[in-house]
């Protein structure tokens, strides 16, 4: 068995190995990027349309967050164009040209480099928390497994 986890590093019965360190961004389609309010302060992200992100099963930094991390106050309602429960169907959104949606790296880093999406404001907000390989610390742990987990973390080595 193995997960890929967001948080401390410390899970009763596991071996964790740090992959990168949580970084989120605002990113949007070079699309609605172009037709849009350009964006120079952080509260310019609310004069937006915004796709939220929203994990039923465990806590995730929203826009509430993001906006409270860069000194922008959130008001008590945000604007919605879009929520979704999934982060890869809000990067597709995002791409899609439906709003502004926070991206986390390094997930969002291939479609920045092939231009299907754009940094909307260059405020990335670092967490201090981090994902992790996991794997239970028993002995008879798969040899597959601990193999893609030691090859992830040479890949990501030093984000």
């Amino acid at each position: 068995m193995f997960h890929i986890r967001l948080g401390d590093g410390n899970w009763p019965d596991c071996d964790a190995i740090p992959l990168w360190n949580e970084e989120i961004l605002p990113v949007c389609s070079p699309v609605y990027q172009a037709k849009s309010k350009p964006l120079s302060l952080a509260s310019d992200i609310l004069c937006h349309r915004l796709i939220h992100y929203v994990d039923p099963y465990r806590f995730r930094i929203g826009w509430a967050d993001w906006l409270r991390a860069t000194g922008v106050g959130a008001p008590p309602t945000l604007p919605t164009s879009l929520q979704v429960n999934d982060s890869l169907v809000a990067m597709k959104a995002a791409e899609n040209g439906e709003g502004i949606a926070l991206g986390w790296r390094p997930l969002i880093d291939r479609p920045l480099r092939e231009n299907r999406l754009v940094i909307a404001l260059d405020r990335t907000l670092k967490t201090g928390r981090r994902f992790y390989a996991v794997t239970p610390s028993a002995p008879n742990r798969r040899k597959v497994a601990l193999i893609f987990r030691d090859w992830l973390a040479n890949r990501f080595e030093g984000l």
